[in-house]
């Protein structure tokens, strides 16, 4: 993230949200390591974490993202729980967002 953060603060904005969505390792699904949550918050000062509203699967042997809506609370929980200065969530069905 440091040069995304770098090139938006060069450009002249000072108030920089980083939203952590999970890393991707080949396993056919999102994996969250809640340990990014702290650790970028301790380097930027602060960190939301973004979660899909179906907890995705994406690029299924189907061709289709899938995905788990049952963990999304849990998920969410657990983004606080690790020091999330917020939750961003996506409603992939009409593509808008919100923080709370």
């Amino acid at each position: 993230m440091t040069f995304a953060v770098e090139k938006v603060r060069e450009a002249g904005n000072k108030n920089v949200m980083l939203t952590d969505r999970g890393n991707t390792f080949g396993y056919q699904d999102l994996v969250v390591d809640f340990r990014n949550i702290p650790e970028n918050a301790k380097k930027w000062g602060s960190c939301n974490y973004g979660y899909y509203s179906f907890s995705p699967e994406p690029n299924q042997a189907t061709g289709v993202t899938g995905g788990k809506p049952d963990l999304i609370e849990t998920i969410g929980k657990a983004a606080i729980a690790t020091g999330a200065d917020g939750i961003f969530i996506e409603n992939a069905s009409r593509s808008f967002g919100c923080f709370i």
